[in-house]
C-alpha cells in the first residue's frame, strides 16, 4: 500500500514538488529495510532481557558505525547523494539485525525460538502492557506531520530542514534517557517478579537521583553545542541560523523528559501498561499537538520549538501523579518487603 501510494503519502508528510524526488528516493530504500528495522529492534530487546545488555549495545553501534562509515563513501566519496544516505541506513540497520540472530542462535542466548498454540488472552495482555510504546511510535508519526507542515508555513522549505536538524540531535540527548530506562526496566520486572520490592525501591531510588541530576547537565550542553551541532548538518546560512536558535529553545524540554519517559517504562516494567500509555500520550501527543496548535500562533516560529518543553512540563504533573500510584500500588501487592532467601550449601 505504501509503493502504491508513496507519492500522495509523501505530500501528506509534508514533501514539496521540490523535495518529492529526494523523499522518493530514500523512503523507498527505507521501505524495502523495513523487515531489517523491525528485527533489530526486536532482537536488541531479547538480547538486554537475555542478560547481555553490552552485547545489545553493541549491534546498535555497530549498525550505527557502519552507518556514518557508508555515508562518508556512498555520499563524500561516490557522491550518490540521497540514494546512498538511504542505503547506508538500511545496510547500518541490517548489519545489527544480522548480529542479532547470530545472538540468539549462539550458545550463549539462554532463548529459544519456540512454536506455540496462539493464546488470545496472553497476546491482549502483552499488547496493553506494550501500549506505551506503541503510543509513542503512533504520536511521533502524527506530531512530525504537524512539525513539518508548521515549519513549511512559516517559513518554508528551511523550516523543514530545521525540523530534521533538530530531531536528529533529539535522538542523542532522548537517547540518553531511554537508555537510562531501558537499562533498568529489566531490573525492575526481575525484582518484582521475586517479590523483591525493597530491591524495587532501591533501583527506583538510583534512577530518580539520574532523571534528577543529569537533565540540567544535557539542558546545558544543548545550549552551548547548538552552533556546532547545527554546523553538522547546515551549510546554508538561514537554515544554520534559524536551527541554531531552535534548538536552544527545544532544548528547554530535555528538563522534564527524562522523569516523563522514566515513569513511562517504569510503569510498563511493573505491568501497568495502560498508565504508561496515558504518560506517553501526554508527553508525545496530546499536550504536544495542543501546544504545536496554539504557541506557534502567538509567537511564530519560536512557539513551535517551545511546544516541546510546553508539553514535557505539563506532562510532569501527570508522570508525577502515576509516578505516586505505582509506589502505592506495588507496595499493596507486597505489603512487606521481602529479601533474598539465604544461600543453602
Amino acid at each position: 500500500m505504501c509503493w502504491l501510494q508513496l507519492d500522495r503519502i509523501l505530500y501528506f508528510l509534508g514533501a514539496t514538488t521540490p523535495t518529492l524526488s529526494y523523499c522518493r528516493t530514500y523512503a523507498a530504500l527505507w521501505l524495502l529495510g523495513v523487515p531489517a528495522v523491525v528485527g533489530k529492534e526486536l532482537l536488541a530487546y531479547f538480547i538486554r532481557i537475555d542478560g547481555a545488555p553490552g552485547f545489545s549495545f553493541f549491534i546498535s553501534a555497530a549498525g550505527g558505525i557502519t552507518n556514518i562509515i557508508l555515508d562518508a563513501l556512498f555520499v563524500g566519496a561516490w557522491g550518490q547523494g540521497v540514494f546512498g544516505a538511504g542505503l547506508a541506513t538500511v545496510m547500518g540497520l541490517a548489519l545489527s539485525c544480522i548480529l542479532g540472530i547470530f545472538w540468539l542462535a549462539g550458545r550463549k542466548s539462554s532463548l529459544r525460538v519456540v512454536l506455540q498454540r496462539p493464546r488470545p488472552a496472553a497476546a491482549v495482555q502483552y499488547g496493553m502492557n506494550g501500549s506505551s510504546e506503541l503510543v509513542n511510535q503512533l504520536a511521533i508519526a502524527v506530531t512530525t506531520i504537524v512539525f513539518n507542515r508548521t515549519a513549511l508555513n512559516l517559513a518554508g522549505e528551511n523550516g523543514i530542514a530545521d525540523v530534521s536538524i533538530i530531531m536528529y540531535l533529539q535522538f542523542v540527548f532522548l537517547g540518553v534517557y531511554f537508555g537510562g530506562s531501558m537499562g533498568v526496566s529489566p531490573l525492575l520486572g526481575y525484582a518484582m517478579g521475586q517479590g523483591r520490592l525493597d530491591l524495587c525501591r532501591d533501583l527506583e531510588r538510583y534512577a530518580h537521583r539520574f532523571f534528577w541530576m543529569i537533565p540540567p547537565i544535557l539542558c546545558a550542553l544543548a545550549l552551548i553545542s547548538a552552533p556546532a551541532a547545527v554546523h553538522l548538518f547546515a551549510k546554508n546560512d538561514t537554515v544554520y541560523t534559524l536551527a541554531v536558535r531552535g534548538m536552544r529553545l527545544y532544548s528547554i524540554g530535555y528538563l522534564f523528559a527524562g522523569f516523563n519517559i522514566f515513569t513511562a517504562i517504569r510503569l510498563s516494567s511493573y505491568g501497568l501498561g495502560r498508565w504508561a500509555a496515558i504518560v506517553t500520550g501526554l508527553r508525545s501527543c496530546v499536550l504536544l499537538l495542543a501546544a504545536l496548535a496554539i504557541l506557534p500562533q502567538i509567537w511564530g516560529l519560536d512557539g513551535m520549538w517551545l511546544a516541546f518543553p510546553a508539553a514535557e512540563a505539563g506532562t510532569l504533573a501527570g508522570a508525577i501523579y502515576f509516578s505516586k500510584r505505582c509506589t502505592a500500588t506495588t507496595a499493596a501487592i507486597f505489603p512487606q518487603s521481602k529479601t533474598a532467601p539465604p544461600e543453602t550449601n
